[in-house]
Parts: C-alpha cells; sequence; structure tokens
C-alpha cells in the first residue's frame, strides 16, 4: 500500500522542492514550464488521468503563477476524481493480493523514500540521492531542510556576490552556518529490508469533556437499581398496576427529583396517556440515566423531552404550570385564571435575562449549571411565601412589571411602540436611546417579527430588567449592545457624543448646563480605565465594577442627575442590606402600587387593578 501512495506524494513533493528552490531565481514562465513536465510524470507511471486536466478546469489556479496552496488544491481536486480513486483502490487490492507490479519495480524508490521521511522527522539533513543502477527513476531533489540550512545564494553556491539576494535574513543564515559547522558526522542510510511498518502508537487522551454529566458506571448502576426497586413497590401498592398524575408525586420524592418536576416527568414517561406503567417508566428511567449524569443534564433532558440538549420558552409550561396550581403561596390564583399565562410568561422571561447569556433563546445545560435556577426550584418545596423567593418566582415582582406595562400599553394589545415607551418612568430615557431599544440589537428573536415599530411584553420583561439593575451582567450587556451602534464590540467616542447630544439638549430644556463633551468624556474614561485608550469594550466596563453610571450618564437623564448632586462622603443605606437594585425598585414599587390601589378601592377598577395581590 506504501508504494502506490509513495508515487503520488513523492511527486508532490518535487513539486514543492522545485518552487522553493526555483522561485527565487527562476521568472514564472520557467517555473510554470517546470511543473507542467513535473506533473505530467505522474500520469505516465500509471494509469490515472492528467492532472493538468485537472489544472485546466480549474479556474482559480492561474499558470503564470503557481503557489504552494494552489498546488495543495490541485493535487486535492485530482485525487478526488472518480478515475484517480478507482485506480487508487484497484492498486491496494493488488499491493494486498501480491500481485502489484509496485512491489517489484519500486521497492527501491520506497525504501528511499521512507529513509528520506525519517530523516527528515529526525531533523538531519539528508545527502542528495542519485539514482541507483538499474533504477529508473530520476534523482531526488533537494529536501526542504537542505535549503533552509544552505548560507549562500541558491543561484551559485561559491559565489559570495549573491550572499544579498538569499531569501532569508542574514542572522538567521549565520546561525544556520554555526550550527552546521559543529554538526555531528552523519551516519550512514539504514536500508530498509521489508515494506512493513512498524504500528504506531495509537495511545489517545482519556475524554475530558462529559456535556452530560461525569458519568460513573458503578454508581449510575447501583443509583438506578435502588430506584428501580423503590418505585416498583410503589406501583405493586397500585390496585391495577397503573399510577395516576396525582398519584406520581411520590414517584418523583422516592427518585429524589423536587417534586414539581412531576408533571414534565410524568409527561415524558406516560407519553402523552393518563397513567402509566412500571414497565414503561422502568424503561423511560433507564434511558434517562444512561444519556444524563447529573441533574442538569437530567433537567433539561426532561423538560425537552428528550429530544433536545436546550431548552426553549415552550419547554417551561409543564413545571410552571404546576407550581402555579400547586403551591401555596399562590392559592389565590385559583380564582384567577386569566393571570396564570402572564405570571408564567413573566417567570420564563426572568430566567432567560438571567441565564441565557447567549441570547439565542436557548438555554443550554452548561448555562443551568452556572445559575441558581435548580437550587431555586428545589426551595419552592421549603418556602411557602413566594414572595420571598426573589429569583424568579416572586408574585411581588411579576405584579410591579405587569402593571408597569399596563400603565403604557394605552389600547391593551400587549404591545406598545416608542411614544408610549417614552413615557416610562417620567421621560427619563433619551429619544436616542428608545431608538436603539426597538432595533434588533437587544430583543427577543421570536418578537424580531413585529418590526422595529412595536415591543411586546417579553422585550418590555428585559427591558425593565436591565434598565433598573445596571450592575447585573446581562444588563450590562444589554445597555453595551445598544450604545454600540456600529456593532464593533467598541464603544468610541463618536458613540458616546450621539448620546451625549440627546442628553445635553434635554438638560438645557430644564434650565441646567451639561459639561463640554470633552470634560465629560475625560471623566468617563477615568471611570472605566479601558485598556486602549477612547476605546471602551464590554470586558472593560464589567471589570470597573461601575458601568451602571458610566450608562446613566448617557441614557438616563433623572439617574445621571441623581448621582452628581449625590454626596460622595455619604454612605448609601440601602449598602448594609444585601438586597440588588432590582429588589430595592420592585419593594418599592410595589408598596407605591398597593397604596394606590386602596385610594382608588371605590373607584372603577380596571383589568389591572382587579389583579390579586
Amino acid at each position: 500500500m506504501v508504494n502506490i501512495f509513495t508515487i503520488v506524494f513523492s511527486k508532490f513533493v518535487d513539486i514543492k522542492n522545485m518552487i522553493l528552490r526555483d522561485r527565487f531565481r527562476d521568472s514564472d514562465s520557467k517555473i510554470s514550464n517546470k511543473m507542467k513536465n513535473t506533473i505530467s510524470t505522474i500520469s505516465k507511471e500509471t494509469t490515472i488521468p492528467p492532472i493538468t486536466e485537472v489544472w485546466k478546469q480549474s479556474p482559480s489556479i492561474t499558470l503564470p503563477t503557481p503557489k504552494l496552496h494552489y498546488i495543495n488544491q490541485l493535487i486535492q481536486q485530482w485525487l478526488s476524481l472518480p478515475e484517480v480513486q478507482n485506480t487508487l483502490r484497484e492498486e491496494v487490492n493488488a499491493i494486498k493480493n501480491g500481485t502489484s507490479k509496485y512491489l517489484k519495480n519500486n521497492r527501491q524508490s520506497a525504501d528511499m523514500t521512507d529513509t528520506d521521511t525519517s530523516l527528515l522527522e529526525t531533523g538531519v539533513r539528508p545527502r542528495e540521492l542519485s539514482p541507483r543502477p538499474g533504477d529508473g527513476s530520476p534523482p531526488r531533489s533537494p529536501s526542504p531542510f537542505s535549503l533552509l540550512k544552505t548560507s549562500r545564494s541558491i543561484r551559485d553556491p561559491n559565489s559570495p556576490a549573491h550572499e544579498k539576494e538569499h531569501p532569508y535574513p542574514k542572522k538567521i543564515c549565520l546561525l544556520q552556518e554555526e550550527s552546521t559547522t559543529t554538526q555531528t558526522p552523519q551516519q550512514p542510510i539504514p536500508k530498509i529490508s521489508s515494506l512493513t511498518h512498524s504500528t504506531p502508537d495509537t495511545t489517545t487522551l482519556p475524554k475530558f469533556y462529559f456535556p452530560k454529566g461525569f458519568p460513573d458506571s458503578m454508581a449510575d448502576t447501583d443509583y438506578r437499581q435502588h430506584i428501580t426497586q423503590s418505585v416498583q413497590a410503589i406501583f405493586k401498592r397500585s390496585k391495577d398496576g397503573f399510577i395516576t398524575r396525582i398519584e406520581f408525586q411520590e414517584v418523583t420524592k422516592s427518585i429524589g427529583f423536587p417534586i414539581y418536576w412531576k408533571e414534565p416527568l410524568f409527561s415524558l414517561m406516560s407519553a402523552g396517556s393518563d397513567r402509566i406503567s412500571f414497565p414503561a417508566f422502568k424503561r423511560m428511567w433507564k434511558s434517562l440515566n444512561e444519556e444524563c449524569h447529573d441533574d442538569e443534564a437530567r433537567f433539561v433532558y426532561i423538560l425537552s423531552g428528550g429530544k433536545k440538549n436546550y431548552l426553549v420558552y415552550e419547554d417551561f409550561e409543564f413545571i410552571l404550570q404546576d407550581i402555579v396550581d400547586s403551591h401555596p403561596g399562590l392559592t389565590f390564583l385559583t380564582s384567577h385564571q386569566e393571570f396564570h399565562s402572564r405570571y408564567i410568561q413573566t417567570v420564563v422571561g426572568r430566567i432567560f435575562f438571567s441565564i441565557n447569556r447567549s441570547w439565542n433563546g436557548k438555554i443550554t445545560t452548561q448555562e443551568i449549571r452556572r445559575s441558581n435556577l435548580l437550587p431555586t426550584i428545589k426551595l419552592l418545596e421549603l418556602e411557602d411565601d413566594i414572595n420571598k423567593i426573589t429569583d424568579y418566582f416572586s408574585y411581588e415582582h411579576f405584579y410591579v412589571i405587569y402593571c408597569k406595562f399596563w400603565e403604557l400599553d394605552s389600547d391593551h394589545d400587549l404591545l406598545i411602540n416608542k411614544a408610549e415607551l417614552s413615557r416610562y418612568a417620567d421621560q427619563t430615557l433619551s429619544s436616542r436611546i428608545i431608538d436603539r431599544i426597538f432595533s434588533s440589537c437587544v430583543r427577543s428573536v421570536s418578537s424580531r417579527k413585529q418590526g422595529e415599530d412595536f415591543m411586546t411584553y417579553d422585550d418590555f420583561i428585559r427591558f425593565i430588567l436591565a434598565e433598573e439593575d445596571k450592575k447585573h451582567p446581562t444588563s450590562i450587556e444589554y445597555w453595551f449592545r445598544c450604545m454600540d451602534i456600529d456593532g464593533d464590540g467598541v464603544i468610541s467616542l463618536y458613540e458616546m457624543e450621539y448620546f451625549y447630544v440627546d442628553q445635553k439638549n434635554r438638560l438645557e430644556e430644564l434650565g441646567a448646563e451639561m459639561p463640554a463633551f470633552v470634560d465629560l468624556a475625560c471623566q468617563m474614561l477615568d471611570l472605566v480605565k479601558p485598556a486602549v485608550n477612547s476605546q471602551i469594550t464590554l470586558s472593560d466596563i464589567k471589570r470597573c465594577k461601575l458601568g451602571y453610571i458610566f450608562y446613566n450618564t448617557f441614557i438616563n437623564l433623572d439617574k445621571y442627575l441623581e448621582y452628581e448632586q449625590k454626596d460622595p462622603t455619604a454612605r448609601d443605606p440601602d449598602e448594609i442590606v444585601s438586597m440588588t437594585d432590582w429588589e430595592k425598585f420592585a419593594s418599592l414599587q410595589y408598596e407605591s402600587l398597593i397604596a394606590n390601589e386602596s385610594e382608588n378601592e371605590t373607584q372603577d377598577c380596571n383589568d389591572v387593578e382587579s389583579m390579586p395581590v
């Protein structure tokens, strides 16, 4: 098998060596003629179609200026021809059967090729091999190593007048001359007596990437058998050997999963039926543990129905509906079915805002591992007051978000335009930043179908979370996307001035004066301390920990004035309390909404005012 590939490879090496040798002394036309002659010899030694035909059919490979990568493409195209592949396949079979003509005629050529290759691998400069008596092969071309180690001009090795034409730096050449003079005498070239080669080392690196958890075969087997036995006892206690949806909660506890996993887990194992048998459970349980080896991977597998390695919005429907129906802190929603979907939509929006850092609408297993989602779901079993679980599930936070959206949505079609969003927080946002918010840079993939004229409720959830807590990692990315107008990953002075002009005009309307842009820009650069002067990147803002001040300066007038008028020596009393900016905002707004609700009890109430509080 070595011989047929040796012919093709040796000719290919001859072409490359010819280019390395002649590229500095011959014109392009001479190189092209020599390459044509060399390449044509391949077809004479085999029954393969001429490679020059492939050259003519390749418009991207021009004859006057042959380059090394073009030659690589030419050889690859030639080897991909059906005629070439069939010929190679026939020769390989002939070599296996011992009937190939290359076993006898090219044994010496193969020995030379293998010897030259071994010397190249060891770094020893091979000698130019002359043709052996009786061997019809031409003299071998010099190895690239011999060209690299030649200190004089290739045109005339003995002429010092051509030393300036050496293709490599003089300093490198001198070092090569010194290493050449001190080189130990070369050993005689060993002869290879057979065509067999030693088996290469097949040692491979152990697997180190486990996207679905690290598998522990013994632990997984023991765990699976223990769960199977305990669940089988539960099925035996049933009358007909089947378990319904309501009774499946006991099975979920026996497995060790949080009880709020029961609804998606039952839907996965029952395949749409109202009850499940033990064989069906055992079969699906085995498949689940063979695929997944940790809780995060099992969570994705269960919610996605075993069809995807990520989660989308719709995959959370079963588990969140079960929380709404069965959690003690949400029993008051039983008589308000119309708010179930809005609460679920808000929770899903908050989950994706905090976890889906790739902004593609797909939560992966790795993103769940980096989050606190599963511990928070587990906490729902221990805490009856849903409002104490401020991450994702707080009803008070949902109440604030939905009421704020309802106030802006004048026609209550669950879509708001730019004029309606400008009324948010007493028109504190600049018009230019509102235009950026409605662009596709920060909107969800599903809501982009509405165009740039309307904002959906999902987009508003993302907006209000980013606006009221600019210290959150996703909020930092949100506003960076808005201010990076050209999308080059850098907020330049031009982009800062673009938003500064709008802030300055609005401040002058209030009778105040904005600092000059040069002074303000210097202040912001000193605040952020970018790695590259006058170019602020996302990593710069995250590193400085003061990104909220930078953003408010250019997009939120009220918060900018609040920061400017703040006493730098005064300590914020809220710093003592371990609450995020969003939690502080939601708590104050909820109290304000409840106070307004009590004042308007005697007045006509709209849909939002009739929401349970």
